[in-house]
Parts: structure tokens; C-alpha cells; sequence
């Protein structure tokens, strides 16, 4: 759901992802540390390419002045989606995605998300670049999540990553087939695993069992919770 909306033309409703004091952080991971191994025009190709987002850059490697740190973390939601609608237009891959868990406890998640994804308009239309996101979200109490910290990692996209992108994987033999998520069903389970405190197999099983409707899924647990019917081998 988050990737559906940030790859439309209004970024807007990503509101309703973030918390009121999120903070956001977008970085380059390009140092000119060891210049000697690039050529000029290499090194000139690598920053003018990235230009749409190298000016944001909060790459604390380069960026030393405290003031400017400052100024290049983005606070509060309102200022968060307002940055964000303010870059590229983009066109995620799901398919290349990564999702890693951090941490969690009952109240806390972090997860990293990592992929590929190409801009649809401006001068750099069609550029591919790499990605990975780092999430921290906190839980409210009502069964969603709230970003609170988002920190995102842009570079240019590797021949390989290019050639593997935006093209669907071919089926894998297997005598039982397993269903893939889609990224709503991936928001969504670390959402129920967070509420419940079940670890994901046992709370993607709750949440297929019950057609994957939330507060039907919720309801459920809660019932055999009380019936001392939730195994122990389901706990986080």
C-alpha cells in the first residue's frame, strides 16, 4: 500500500503513514574519499545524475556543518510528504524487494526495504536507481503502525540490478506452491505480528484463515487468547 501510493501522482495520503514528530533523512552513499579512483568525467557523470536527490543529501561523511545537518532533516510529518512529493516520480519494482526486520518489541518495529525503482518523468526519466529504506514505526495501540524515522539510501543502479528489474521471476519448480505477499499482506502481517505478539508464520496463518481481514483475523486470536488456546511456540 505505502509503494502504491508514493508511485502515484499525489504522494499526499502518505500522511496517514507517519507519525506527528517523524523525522526524515535522505542520503547519498557517495564520498569523494579516494578521487584518484575515478576519472573527472566519471566523477562528474556519477553527481550529475543524482543531482535531483545529491543536493538533499544528509550524508553525514560530507555534510560536517551542524547547521546544515540540521536543516536537511526533515521534522514533522507535514514536512515529510511535503519533501517527499517534491522528488522524482518514480516506478517501484516489487519484485526486487527485500524486507528485513531490524527489532521489534510490542511496540516497536524497524524493518529495512531495499529494491529498485525507475523515474517516470523529468530530465532523468527511465534513470534506474537502488534503494534502501530504513523504517522505524511505533504502534499506537490499534493495530497500525506509525512511521516515526525514515531514513532512505539512493544510488545509481548496477548493470546487473538494470537488467534484472521489472521483469517477473520465472515460476520455480516446487510441489507445493507458496503464495508471495504483496505488500499490503507484508504491511499488514507486521502489523498483526506487532498487536499480537505472535511471531510472522503464526500470524500470517491467523490472518489466511481469515481471508486476510484485520479485525475478523484480531478478533479470533483474541478469543482463543482468553481460551488458552495460543500455543507457545507461537509467541515472539
Amino acid at each position: 500500500m505505502y509503494y502504491t501510493i508514493y508511485d502515484s501522482a499525489d504522494r499526499q495520503p502518505l500522511l496517514d503513514a507517519y507519525h506527528d514528530v517523524a523525522t526524515f533523512s535522505l542520503v547519498i552513499p557517495f564520498t569523494m574519499q579516494n578521487p584518484s579512483k575515478y576519472s573527472t568525467h566519471l566523477l562528474f557523470v556519477l553527481l550529475c545524475s543524482l543531482g535531483e536527490y545529491l543536493k538533499d543529501s544528509r550524508n553525514l561523511k560530507r555534510v560536517k556543518d551542524s547547521t546544515t545537518r540540521f536543516r536537511l532533516l526533515k521534522h514533522t510529518r507535514l514536512n515529510v510528504v511535503a519533501f517527499l512529493n517534491e522528488l522524482p516520480k518514480t516506478q517501484h519494482d516489487i519484485a526486487s524487494f527485500n524486507v528485513d526486520i531490524n527489532t521489534y518489541t510490542n511496540t516497536l518495529l524497524s524493518f529495512t526495504v531495499s529494491g529498485v525503482f525507475r523515474e517516470v518523468e523529468g530530465k532523468s526519466r527511465d534513470s534506474y536507481r537502488s534503494f534502501s529504506r530504513v523504517f522505524i514505526a511505533v504502534s499506537p495501540g490499534n493495530g497500525t503502525l506509525c512511521i516515526v524515522n525514515d531514513e532512505m539510501f539512493i544510488r545509481n543502479a548496477t548493470t546487473e540490478e538494470i537488467r534484472r528489474a521489472f521483469v517477473a521471476p520465472a515460476p520455480t519448480p516446487s510441489s507445493s506452491p507458496v503464495p508471495t505477499l504483496s505488500a499490503t499482506q507484508q504491511e499488514m502481517l507486521s502489523a498483526f505480528s506487532l498487536k499480537s505478539g505472535m511471531n510472522l508464520e503464526w500470524s500470517q496463518k491467523c490472518l489466511q484463515d481469515n481471508d486476510w481481514d484485520f479485525d475478523r483475523a484480531a478478533q479470533i486470536f483474541t478469543d482463543l487468547k482468553i481460551q488458552g488456546k495460543i500455543p507457545d511456540v507461537a509467541e515472539l
